[in-house]
């Protein structure tokens, strides 16, 4: 018997395999064999798809693959749903012998394709495609057997619009208009049905017309109507990089407004690197920004809610800093309030000029320039329903700043606390204490004008002013209805007074109907670096002024003082009364001061300068006669030599000196003195 060559067995078969397959080949591409096919499969996906589907011609490769030329697919409405020049699949070969088509996997290459949507209550249209091919029922009469375990897109072009949503603006992106160019995908569609999806997006990359471009996102996504989980996520831009491990999310998808009620997401982002120009299409505003940011954060999405603990935020050159936990709440998707717990709030002026110049905000004042880094920290809450809160620090290089501030619906109240604060490192404002230690409170109404009405006591332990130390001052001023009180406590070694004082504020806050009155108990001007004329000398006295307005050019009023004494000095001096008055008449200013030691009248047009010179030479004169004898008492009786006016009479009382002044400036200043 002829024993078998299973060597040569093999290789004829093969062969005849080889040929077998070549022919079968040869004849699929044969040109009618070809126009079968393109009707086969133009009727198969009409049935199944019961819309309008033409094919220009079909090719079949080697391997099974099957490249369908200038395929068109329609919607229900007869508009162009995808467009491509060329699509490539695997077909299965077997299932055509009994005149059905298996598509495996499927590629497009410059496709166009139109998505859309009518009515916000009605569907895609797409939607009819999606049941058509997750229906699964068992005497379907379609031949069609379509199961996608990839899909590869190249060139392509996406455009999905909402019609009944309004264009979103140039350079803008919206979710309700999106179109996508340059379009190149590699997805896996395991499982799509109503109820659930298995996918993998192994690369995507798009430019969109807002000017976003995509440079690559991966994932794999699995849901049904209850739970998606995300892994494996990584999104790139040109700039930017975001990438999670994984992400779940549970719900209820048996409608719309459920999911979004129902709507639980949580995950976890390391080191996210977020440009502003990458996310200025979201937030145009930051465009002009150009800043790159780090990120890092745990994070929970609930019904309009979004918690992020441990949220770490910076820029490239770590001229912002922030380290918080914070609660955004978007009732209906829209933001309301925003809480946060600010661990570290980090603010380096350069940043923060950069950043308004950038978004055409007000420019910061000249004079915060010494305030090279702020930084916050404590309690943070601010909402749209006119409603913030700050319970804190604020630290600067002026000092420490202590504030609980809250602010409701046009009221605004507070508590502020400071120690060894340095204000005149701010150098562009003149005259500012070197240190102070302070504590204030107060409420305040804002009313929508220029005048709030409210209170705020402010308490001074220890001031350092031009080299000089004062300790215990108090004030507290309220404000109503234009109406104004001021009082001051004094209890300084070198200043000890209490005053209280009342007036009226215009919208520009000019004082009028000004009422004041107060007691100085010790006032030491050289301890106060206020002049040395006084040597030592301790002043101590009461006093009462009214003015109907505060004007040094024209001034009016009236001031009282009394019980006056000049203690510690070689020359002690003291009176018991003063009445300074002020009236403006025709002829100009009328100035009276009637005292128990003198009596003076000024008539005519006065200023400070001359009203200073008159008071130096009156105080010189008195005090030579009361260096005379301490029970001596002096009086001074001023009178211009005007020609419009002829000196008037006075009578001198016992004891008492005259002092004859020229105010004018065209007259000759003389002083007489005598004694009677």
């Amino acid at each position: 018997m002829r024993k078998i060559n299973i060597r040569l067995f093999i290789q004829w078969s093969l062969g005849i395999l080889l040929v077998s397959y070549g022919l079968l080949v040869f004849a699929l591409n044969n040109s009618g064999v070809q126009t079968y096919l393109a009707n086969a499969i133009e009727q198969q996906l009409e049935e199944k798809l019961q819309s309008e589907v033409e094919i220009g011609s079909v090719e079949i490769g080697l391997l099974n693959s099957v490249q369908l030329h200038n395929v068109l697919l329609k919607d229900k409405s007869g508009k162009k749903l995808l467009e491509s020049k060329l699509l490539l699949g695997k077909i299965e070969l077997l299932p055509l012998l009994h005149k059905q088509i298996s598509l495996r996997n499927i590629a497009l290459l410059d496709a166009q394709i139109a998505l859309y949507k009518n009515r916000k209550d009605g569907n895609t249209n797409f939607q009819y495609i999606i049941d058509a091919f997750s229906s699964k029922s068992k005497d379907s009469s379609t031949a069609l057997n379509l199961s996608i375990n990839s899909l590869i897109m190249r060139r392509c072009a996406l455009s999905y619009d909402e019609w009944y949503q309004p264009q979103a603006q140039v350079g803008k992106f919206s979710p309700h208009h999106v179109n996508l160019r340059n379009l190149d995908a590699i997805l896996s569609l395991k499982c799509l049905t109503k109820d659930s999806i298995n996918l993998r997006v192994r690369q995507f990359s798009a430019e969109e017309a807002c000017g976003w471009k995509l440079s690559h996102l991966q994932l794999r996504l699995s849901a049904n109507r209850h739970k998606a989980e995300v892994r494996d996520f990584s999104l790139q831009t040109p700039q930017s990089r975001i990438s999670q491990e994984r992400l779940v999310a549970y719900y209820d998808a048996s409608s719309i407004e459920k999911i979004f009620n129902s709507l639980i997401v949580e995950g976890a982002i390391e080191d996210a690197r977020i440009a502003t120009n990458d996310i200025a299409p979201l937030l145009p505003q930051l465009h002009p920004l150009n800043e790159i940011l780090f990120m890092s954060t745990q994070f929970a999405v609930r019904k309009g809610e979004v918690r992020l603990k441990n949220l770490q935020l910076s820029n490239a050159t770590d001229r912002f800093y922030l380290s918080t936990d914070a609660t955004l709440s978007l009732p209906q998707g829209k933001f309301s309030a925003i809480s946060a717990q600010l661990q570290k709030l980090s603010l380096q002026q350069h940043f923060v000029r950069s950043a308004m110049n950038a978004l055409h905000l007000k420019e910061l004042p000249e004079w915060l320039r010494p305030l090279e880094t702020i930084e916050l920290k404590g309690k943070l809450r601010y909402a749209t329903t006119h409603s913030s809160y700050f319970d804190g620090q604020i630290i600067s290089p002026i000092g420490k700043i202590e504030l609980n501030a809250n602010y409701w619906k046009g009221n605004l109240t507070g508590q502020l606390s400071s120690r060894n604060l340095r204000p005149a490192l701010l150098k562009q404002i003149p005259n500012l204490p070197t240190m102070i230690s302070l504590e204030a409170k107060g409420h305040l109404q804002l009313n929508g004008t220029t005048r709030p009405n409210g209170r705020i006591e402010l308490k001074i332990p220890e001031v350092e002013w031009r080299q000089h130390h004062y300790k215990n001052l108090a004030t507290t001023a309220s404000l109503f209805n234009g109406k104004a009180d001021v009082s001051l406590q004094a209890n300084d070694p070198s200043l000890d007074l209490s005053l209280e004082a009342k007036a009226s504020l215009d919208q520009q806050w000019k004082p009028s109907l000004l009422f004041a009155k107060g007691q100085v108990h010790r006032f030491s001007p050289s301890d106060l670096g206020l002049g040395k004329q006084w040597g030592n000398g301790l002043f101590a006295f009461e006093f009462d002024l009214q003015a109907p307005q505060l004007d040094f050019k024209h001034p009016q009023g009236e001031l009282e003082i009394r019980q006056f004494s000049l203690k510690n000095t070689d020359a002690p001096y003291a009176f018991e009364y003063l009445l300074l008055t002020a009236r403006q008449q025709n002829e100009g200013t009328h100035l009276t001061l009637q005292s128990d030691f003198a009596d003076a009248t000024v008539f005519g047009t006065t200023d400070i300068p001359s009203l200073r010179k008159a008071a130096d030479l009156w105080w010189k004169n008195v005090m030579s006669k009361g260096m005379e004898s301490a029970e001596t008492q002096t009086a001074a009786t001023l009178s211009p030599s005007s020609t419009d006016h002829k000196e008037r009479p006075s009578v001198a009382q016992s004891h008492k000196s005259i002092l004859s002044l020229d105010c004018t400036s065209n007259a000759r200043t003389s002083c007489n003195a005598c004694s009677k």
